[in-house]
Protein backbone atom coordinates (compact mmCIF):
# COMPACT_ATOMS: atom_id res chain seq x y z
CA UNK A 1 0.00 0.00 0.00
CA UNK A 2 0.88 3.34 -1.08
CA UNK A 3 2.16 5.80 2.00
CA UNK A 4 -0.66 8.43 2.58
CA UNK A 5 0.97 10.67 5.39
CA UNK A 6 4.32 10.60 7.07
CA UNK A 7 5.19 13.05 10.47
CA UNK A 8 9.14 12.97 10.75
CA UNK A 9 10.53 14.76 14.28
CA UNK A 10 7.21 16.76 14.83
CA UNK A 11 7.52 18.88 18.25
CA UNK A 12 4.99 21.02 19.31
CA UNK A 13 4.86 23.35 22.81
CA UNK A 14 2.80 25.94 23.81
CA UNK A 15 4.02 28.67 26.33
CA UNK A 16 1.27 29.39 29.62
CA UNK A 17 3.01 32.77 29.76
CA UNK A 18 6.02 31.95 32.40
CA UNK A 19 7.30 29.22 30.16
CA UNK A 20 7.04 26.47 27.38
CA UNK A 21 5.01 22.94 27.63
CA UNK A 22 6.13 20.62 25.51
CA UNK A 23 2.83 18.61 23.96
CA UNK A 24 4.80 16.60 21.36
CA UNK A 25 8.44 15.77 21.32
CA UNK A 26 9.84 14.31 17.95
CA UNK A 27 7.25 12.19 17.17
CA UNK A 28 7.67 9.85 14.00
CA UNK A 29 5.39 7.82 12.02
CA UNK A 30 3.89 7.02 8.90
CA UNK A 31 0.23 5.56 7.75
CA UNK A 32 -0.20 3.30 4.48
CA UNK A 33 -3.44 3.92 2.12
CA UNK A 34 -5.95 2.07 3.94
CA UNK A 35 -4.65 1.69 6.83
CA UNK A 36 -6.63 1.56 10.51
CA UNK A 37 -4.59 3.39 13.25
CA UNK A 38 -4.86 3.96 16.65
CA UNK A 39 -3.63 6.71 19.19
CA UNK A 40 -3.76 5.89 22.75
CA UNK A 41 -2.66 7.19 25.45
CA UNK A 42 -3.97 8.85 29.25
CA UNK A 43 -5.05 12.54 29.08
CA UNK A 44 -2.34 14.89 28.94
CA UNK A 45 -0.38 12.99 26.46
CA UNK A 46 -0.67 14.54 23.05
CA UNK A 47 -3.55 12.55 21.07
CA UNK A 48 -5.54 16.13 20.49
CA UNK A 49 -2.27 18.04 19.56
CA UNK A 50 -1.22 15.20 17.64
CA UNK A 51 -4.40 14.85 15.61
CA UNK A 52 -5.19 18.65 15.51
CA UNK A 53 -2.09 18.31 13.54
CA UNK A 54 -2.82 15.39 11.54
CA UNK A 55 -5.98 17.39 10.69
CA UNK A 56 -4.57 20.32 9.43
CA UNK A 57 -5.39 22.67 12.27
CA UNK A 58 -2.44 23.14 14.23
CA UNK A 59 0.56 25.30 12.38
CA UNK A 60 2.81 25.81 15.18
CA UNK A 61 4.65 22.59 15.02
CA UNK A 62 8.25 22.30 14.30
CA UNK A 63 9.09 19.08 11.78
CA UNK A 64 7.45 18.15 8.86
CA UNK A 65 4.03 16.90 7.88
CA UNK A 66 3.62 15.25 4.38
CA UNK A 67 0.23 14.35 3.42
CA UNK A 68 -0.87 13.09 -0.17
CA UNK A 69 2.78 14.03 -1.11
CA UNK A 70 2.29 17.71 0.00
CA UNK A 71 4.62 19.34 2.64
CA UNK A 72 1.89 20.98 4.96
CA UNK A 73 4.40 23.16 6.21
CA UNK A 74 4.39 24.63 2.77
CA UNK A 75 0.89 25.42 2.18
CA UNK A 76 -0.43 28.46 3.04
CA UNK A 77 -4.03 29.25 5.03
CA UNK A 78 -6.70 28.85 2.13
CA UNK A 79 -4.76 25.54 0.35
CA UNK A 80 -4.82 23.99 3.81
CA UNK A 81 -8.25 24.68 3.95
CA UNK A 82 -8.57 23.17 0.46
CA UNK A 83 -6.70 20.27 1.25
CA UNK A 84 -8.53 19.83 4.81
CA UNK A 85 -12.00 19.93 2.89
CA UNK A 86 -11.04 17.58 0.16
CA UNK A 87 -8.64 14.72 2.02
CA UNK A 88 -10.13 14.63 5.46
CA UNK A 89 -13.21 13.68 7.46
CA UNK A 90 -14.14 14.09 10.98
CA UNK A 91 -15.96 12.26 13.07
CA UNK A 92 -15.94 13.50 16.97
CA UNK A 93 -17.08 12.11 20.37
CA UNK A 94 -20.11 14.65 20.88
CA UNK A 95 -21.20 14.01 17.08
CA UNK A 96 -21.10 17.75 16.12
CA UNK A 97 -24.27 17.67 14.02
CA UNK A 98 -26.58 20.75 13.36
CA UNK A 99 -29.10 20.74 15.51
CA UNK A 100 -31.95 22.77 13.31
CA UNK A 101 -30.68 20.44 10.18
CA UNK A 102 -32.12 17.55 8.81
CA UNK A 103 -30.16 14.15 8.47
CA UNK A 104 -29.69 15.17 4.90
CA UNK A 105 -28.65 18.78 4.74
CA UNK A 106 -25.98 18.15 7.67
CA UNK A 107 -24.44 15.70 5.35
CA UNK A 108 -24.26 17.46 2.14
CA UNK A 109 -23.02 20.87 4.17
CA UNK A 110 -19.32 19.83 3.62
CA UNK A 111 -20.09 19.22 -0.19
CA UNK A 112 -21.15 23.16 -0.73
CA UNK A 113 -17.33 24.29 0.38
CA UNK A 114 -16.04 21.72 -2.50
CA UNK A 115 -16.21 23.35 -5.74
CA UNK A 116 -15.22 20.34 -7.05
CA UNK A 117 -18.79 19.06 -6.20
CA UNK A 118 -21.45 19.63 -9.01
CA UNK A 119 -24.18 21.45 -7.03
CA UNK A 120 -27.10 18.94 -9.12
CA UNK A 121 -24.66 16.19 -7.52
CA UNK A 122 -25.37 17.08 -3.32
CA UNK A 123 -28.54 15.30 -3.18
CA UNK A 124 -27.05 11.52 -4.95
CA UNK A 125 -24.20 11.91 -3.16
CA UNK A 126 -25.32 11.99 0.39
CA UNK A 127 -27.83 9.41 -0.16
CA UNK A 128 -25.24 7.25 -1.31
CA UNK A 129 -23.06 7.40 2.06
CA UNK A 130 -26.42 7.44 4.06
CA UNK A 131 -27.33 4.16 2.79
CA UNK A 132 -23.83 2.99 3.36
CA UNK A 133 -24.21 3.46 7.12
CA UNK A 134 -27.93 2.20 7.22
CA UNK A 135 -29.80 5.93 7.40
CA UNK A 136 -31.34 6.31 4.30
CA UNK A 137 -34.83 6.06 5.75
CA UNK A 138 -33.59 8.92 8.00
CA UNK A 139 -33.53 11.83 5.64
CA UNK A 140 -35.84 14.07 7.24
CA UNK A 141 -34.84 13.42 10.40
CA UNK A 142 -33.52 16.24 12.88
CA UNK A 143 -30.32 14.91 15.16
CA UNK A 144 -32.85 15.38 18.30
CA UNK A 145 -34.95 12.61 16.97
CA UNK A 146 -31.92 9.95 16.38
CA UNK A 147 -30.49 7.49 19.18
CA UNK A 148 -26.38 8.00 19.69
CA UNK A 149 -25.28 5.65 17.31
CA UNK A 150 -27.74 7.01 14.25
CA UNK A 151 -26.21 10.58 15.02
CA UNK A 152 -22.66 9.11 15.15
CA UNK A 153 -23.55 7.42 11.70
CA UNK A 154 -24.40 10.23 10.47
CA UNK A 155 -21.47 11.76 11.23
CA UNK A 156 -19.79 9.32 9.39
CA UNK A 157 -21.42 9.79 6.55
CA UNK A 158 -20.86 13.61 6.72
CA UNK A 159 -17.15 12.63 6.95
CA UNK A 160 -17.25 10.69 3.64
CA UNK A 161 -19.47 12.89 1.68
CA UNK A 162 -16.30 14.52 -0.04
CA UNK A 163 -15.08 11.20 -0.20
CA UNK A 164 -11.24 11.54 1.67
CA UNK A 165 -8.52 9.73 2.04
CA UNK A 166 -8.32 9.79 5.20
CA UNK A 167 -10.77 9.92 8.18
CA UNK A 168 -10.12 11.33 12.14
CA UNK A 169 -12.30 9.79 14.67
CA UNK A 170 -12.05 11.99 18.41
CA UNK A 171 -13.05 9.09 20.87
CA UNK A 172 -16.10 8.34 18.39
CA UNK A 173 -17.64 5.44 20.83
CA UNK A 174 -16.83 7.29 24.16
CA UNK A 175 -20.70 8.44 24.53
CA UNK A 176 -21.97 5.44 23.31
CA UNK A 177 -23.08 2.17 25.08
CA UNK A 178 -20.46 -0.93 24.41
CA UNK A 179 -22.93 -2.24 21.74
CA UNK A 180 -23.60 0.36 19.57
CA UNK A 181 -19.69 1.20 20.14
CA UNK A 182 -18.90 -2.02 18.74
CA UNK A 183 -21.24 -1.32 15.78
CA UNK A 184 -19.78 2.30 15.28
CA UNK A 185 -15.96 0.50 15.15
CA UNK A 186 -16.86 -2.26 12.72
CA UNK A 187 -18.09 0.58 10.64
CA UNK A 188 -15.09 2.71 11.01
CA UNK A 189 -12.93 -0.72 9.60
CA UNK A 190 -14.64 -1.02 6.93
CA UNK A 191 -14.05 2.34 5.43
CA UNK A 192 -10.37 0.75 5.73
CA UNK A 193 -11.48 -1.97 3.44
CA UNK A 194 -13.09 0.25 1.11
CA UNK A 195 -9.53 2.31 0.93
CA UNK A 196 -10.18 5.37 2.91
CA UNK A 197 -7.24 5.92 5.70
CA UNK A 198 -8.93 5.75 9.30
CA UNK A 199 -7.08 7.47 12.63
CA UNK A 200 -8.82 6.81 15.98
CA UNK A 201 -8.04 8.58 19.26
CA UNK A 202 -9.45 6.26 21.58
CA UNK A 203 -9.71 5.35 25.42
CA UNK A 204 -11.42 2.21 24.46
CA UNK A 205 -8.64 -0.86 24.26
CA UNK A 206 -11.17 -2.79 22.56
CA UNK A 207 -11.46 -0.21 19.61
CA UNK A 208 -7.77 0.22 19.59
CA UNK A 209 -6.96 -4.04 18.98
CA UNK A 210 -9.40 -3.89 16.07
CA UNK A 211 -6.99 -1.71 14.38
CA UNK A 212 -4.25 -2.42 12.24
CA UNK A 213 -1.32 -0.42 14.30
CA UNK A 214 -1.43 1.26 17.70
CA UNK A 215 0.94 4.35 18.72
CA UNK A 216 0.97 4.83 22.46
CA UNK A 217 1.60 8.02 23.48
CA UNK A 218 3.20 9.33 27.03
CA UNK A 219 4.40 12.95 27.91
CA UNK A 220 4.28 13.58 24.13
CA UNK A 221 6.44 11.11 22.82
CA UNK A 222 5.64 7.41 21.40
CA UNK A 223 6.50 5.21 24.00
CA UNK A 224 7.94 2.11 22.57
CA UNK A 225 7.32 -1.74 24.65
CA UNK A 226 5.03 -0.95 26.69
Amino acid sequence: MAELLKLDKVTRAFSDGTQQVMALSNVSFSVSEGETLAIVGPSGSGKSTLLSILGLLDRGYKGTYTISDTNAAALDNQQLAHLRNREIGWVFQNFNLISHLSVLHNVVLPMRYNREIDKRAYHQRALAVLDSVGLKDKLDAKPSQLSGGQQQRVAIARALANQPSLVLADEPTGNLDSKTGNMISELLMSLAQAGTTVIIVTHDDKVAAKCDTQIRLKDGTIAHGE
